[in-house]
């Protein structure tokens, strides 16, 4: 009878996580395209629609909302370990308007933010580590850190290439 309700428990663990891992990668989702919406108003109110660092911080704010679910700690760590100093990542264009640049600048930083939110607090891996290194006094150390890749990541065509390693090593089944 109890193995029947371990049995039971495991079970229901198992379907809760998997309905977490749905909706942390929606909120994630969600966030980020608020930020995109929030860049577009910008540009129309500036006029600058037609700006190309406009239009690539749209797609990839865009990217990086539809790729969420690749957004892991794995996987980001294979990309990073690649460096950024090798060829493959390449810096997003810079807007001839300055005020419109900083809005880009934080909106990206926005993104780099929620990304090590989201993967810092609301996955198991980092559930795991960030308690653990928390109880060696490391755990702001290893948030600020992991943001400041995370915003190198954003600022970078890094996303696509997570995109790619993502759907290589996990081929989705249509």
């Amino acid at each position: 009878m109890i193995w029947l309700a371990l049995g039971i428990m495991m079970v229901s663990l198992a379907t809760a996580y998997g309905w977490w891992v749905v909706l942390r990668t929606t909120l994630l989702r969600q966030d980020i395209l608020d930020l995109r919406d929030g860049l577009f108003d910008k540009a129309r109110e500036m006029d600058v629609l037609d700006d190309p660092a406009h239009r690539r911080a749209r797609d990839h704010l865009n990217m990086i909302a539809g790729n969420a679910d690749w957004m892991t700690i794995p996987i980001i760590a294979f990309v990073l370990h690649r460096g950024f100093d090798k060829p493959g990542f390449s810096p997003l264009p810079q807007s001839d308007n300055p005020e419109f640049q900083r809005a880009i600048d934080s909106a990206l930083e926005q993104s780099a933010h929620m990304l090590a939110r989201h993967l810092l607090r609301r996955t198991f891996t980092g559930v795991v580590i960030v308690p653990l290194a928390s109880l060696v006094r490391l755990g702001r150390e290893l948030e600020s850190q992991t943001e400041s890749w995370l915003q190198q990541l954003i600022m970078s065509d890094a996303p696509q290439q997570i995109a790619a390693v993502g759907r290589a090593a996990y081929p989705r089944v249509v």
